[in-house]
Protein backbone atom coordinates (compact mmCIF):
# COMPACT_ATOMS: atom_id res chain seq x y z
CA UNK A 1 0.00 0.00 0.00
CA UNK A 2 1.29 3.77 -0.79
CA UNK A 3 1.85 6.01 1.91
CA UNK A 4 -0.54 7.98 0.42
CA UNK A 5 -3.23 5.20 -0.04
CA UNK A 6 -2.63 4.71 3.79
CA UNK A 7 -3.17 8.11 4.41
CA UNK A 8 -6.30 8.00 3.42
CA UNK A 9 -7.56 4.93 5.12
CA UNK A 10 -6.46 6.23 8.57
CA UNK A 11 -8.62 9.37 7.50
CA UNK A 12 -11.31 6.93 5.92
CA UNK A 13 -11.42 5.18 9.34
CA UNK A 14 -11.57 8.90 11.66
CA UNK A 15 -14.56 9.65 9.72
CA UNK A 16 -16.68 6.55 9.76
CA UNK A 17 -15.28 5.80 13.62
CA UNK A 18 -17.08 9.65 14.27
CA UNK A 19 -19.87 9.70 12.03
CA UNK A 20 -23.07 8.87 13.50
CA UNK A 21 -26.97 10.13 13.40
CA UNK A 22 -26.57 12.94 15.28
CA UNK A 23 -23.70 14.76 12.94
CA UNK A 24 -23.88 13.31 9.39
CA UNK A 25 -24.76 16.27 7.96
CA UNK A 26 -21.60 17.49 9.29
CA UNK A 27 -18.88 14.99 7.85
CA UNK A 28 -20.60 13.24 4.93
CA UNK A 29 -19.55 15.36 2.40
CA UNK A 30 -15.70 15.22 3.84
CA UNK A 31 -16.27 10.97 3.93
CA UNK A 32 -17.80 11.08 0.52
CA UNK A 33 -14.54 13.01 -0.18
CA UNK A 34 -12.24 10.63 0.95
CA UNK A 35 -14.10 7.37 -1.04
CA UNK A 36 -14.71 9.20 -4.27
CA UNK A 37 -12.63 12.51 -4.76
CA UNK A 38 -13.94 14.51 -7.49
CA UNK A 39 -16.61 12.43 -8.94
CA UNK A 40 -20.29 13.63 -8.75
CA UNK A 41 -23.72 11.91 -9.10
CA UNK A 42 -26.32 13.24 -11.59
CA UNK A 43 -28.03 15.42 -9.01
CA UNK A 44 -24.77 16.92 -8.19
CA UNK A 45 -23.88 17.89 -11.12
CA UNK A 46 -27.76 19.66 -12.22
CA UNK A 47 -27.73 21.14 -8.66
CA UNK A 48 -24.04 23.07 -9.70
CA UNK A 49 -24.97 23.47 -13.28
CA UNK A 50 -22.56 21.25 -14.38
CA UNK A 51 -23.10 18.63 -17.47
CA UNK A 52 -22.89 15.54 -16.64
CA UNK A 53 -20.15 13.58 -18.22
CA UNK A 54 -20.06 9.55 -16.72
CA UNK A 55 -16.24 9.22 -18.14
CA UNK A 56 -15.51 11.98 -15.68
CA UNK A 57 -18.06 11.94 -12.80
CA UNK A 58 -19.03 8.36 -12.70
CA UNK A 59 -17.46 5.46 -10.25
CA UNK A 60 -15.89 3.21 -12.73
CA UNK A 61 -14.30 -0.31 -12.25
CA UNK A 62 -10.78 -0.25 -10.44
CA UNK A 63 -11.39 3.33 -8.85
CA UNK A 64 -12.50 2.57 -5.64
CA UNK A 65 -9.62 0.76 -3.37
CA UNK A 66 -9.49 -2.45 -2.44
CA UNK A 67 -8.08 -1.16 1.08
CA UNK A 68 -10.80 1.53 1.57
CA UNK A 69 -12.90 -0.71 0.88
CA UNK A 70 -11.86 -2.97 3.43
CA UNK A 71 -11.23 -0.01 5.89
CA UNK A 72 -14.93 1.05 5.61
CA UNK A 73 -16.10 -2.75 5.92
CA UNK A 74 -13.87 -2.71 9.26
CA UNK A 75 -15.23 0.42 10.82
CA UNK A 76 -19.06 -0.67 9.92
CA UNK A 77 -19.01 -3.94 11.45
CA UNK A 78 -16.75 -2.18 14.77
CA UNK A 79 -19.70 0.38 15.17
CA UNK A 80 -22.83 -2.13 14.52
CA UNK A 81 -20.80 -4.25 17.28
CA UNK A 82 -20.05 -1.30 19.97
CA UNK A 83 -22.58 1.65 19.30
CA UNK A 84 -25.86 -0.78 18.19
CA UNK A 85 -26.61 1.54 15.13
CA UNK A 86 -27.03 -1.01 12.70
CA UNK A 87 -30.09 0.74 10.66
CA UNK A 88 -28.11 3.92 10.36
CA UNK A 89 -25.01 2.08 9.31
CA UNK A 90 -26.25 -0.18 7.12
CA UNK A 91 -28.38 3.06 5.54
CA UNK A 92 -25.08 5.15 5.24
CA UNK A 93 -23.40 2.52 2.96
Amino acid sequence: MTPELEKKCKRLSVFLNIIDPNNIDKHFNSLKSVLFGDLKTRNECFLQGIEYNESEHKLQAGMLSHHLTKAVAKAFFTNVTYKKTCKFYGALL
